[in-house]
C-alpha cells in the first residue's frame, strides 16, 4: 500500500468523523439549528481546528516517512482525485446558486422554498460542500489506487 493511499484512508476516516460531528452540531433531525452568528463562529473554529489537527497528524504519520520517491502514478492519482473533488464542489455550488435563484424566480411554487440565505443554512451548506469535496477526493484516491 502506497503512503498516499494510507494517508487517504486515514484522512477519509478522520474527515468522515469530523463531518459527522459537524452534522451533529448543525442539524436537529433534518432541520438546521438556528444558531446565532456567535455560535456559528465557534462551530466553524472548532471544525477548522479539528481538521488542522487531524490532517497534521495524518500527514506526519503517513507522508513524512516517505523513503520511496513518488512516481508518475502517484502524481496522476493525486491530480485525478483532486479534480474529482473540485468537480463535486463546483456542481454543488451551482446547485446552491440554482436553488437560490429558483426561490426568487418562482415564488408561486412551494417545491422551491429552501431558504439558504439565512446564516445557519448558508454556513451549513457551503461548509458542508467543502467537506463533501474533500471526502470525494479521498474516496477517489482510494478507488484509483485499487485499479
Amino acid at each position: 500500500m502506497a503512503n498516499y493511499e494510507r494517508y487517504s484512508l486515514a484522512s477519509l476516516i478522520t474527515t468522515g468523523l469530523i463531518f459527522a460531528y459537524f452534522c451533529m452540531r448543525m442539524l436537529d433531525g433534518l432541520h438546521i439549528v438556528d444558531y446565532p452568528p456567535e455560535s456559528l463562529f465557534w462551530v466553524y473554529l472548532t471544525v477548522l481546528i479539528l481538521f488542522i489537527i487531524a490532517e497534521t497528524v495524518n500527514a506526519s504519520i503517513f507522508l513524512s516517512r516517505n523513503t520511496i520517491a513518488e512516481d508518475e502514478r502517484d502524481f496522476s492519482i493525486k491530480a485525478k482525485a483532486g479534480r474529482n473533488g473540485d468537480f463535486v464542489v463546483m456542481a454543488l455550488i451551482n446547485m446552491v446558486i440554482f436553488i437560490v435563484l429558483a426561490n426568487y424566480a418562482f415564488t408561486e411554487y412551494e417545491a422551491t422554498n429552501i431558504d439558504i440565505t439565512h446564516p445557519p443554512a448558508l454556513f451549513f451548506h457551503l461548509f458542508g460542500i467543502l467537506i463533501v469535496g474533500t471526502l470525494v477526493e479521498r474516496i477517489s484516491a482510494l478507488v484509483y489506487y485499487q485499479r
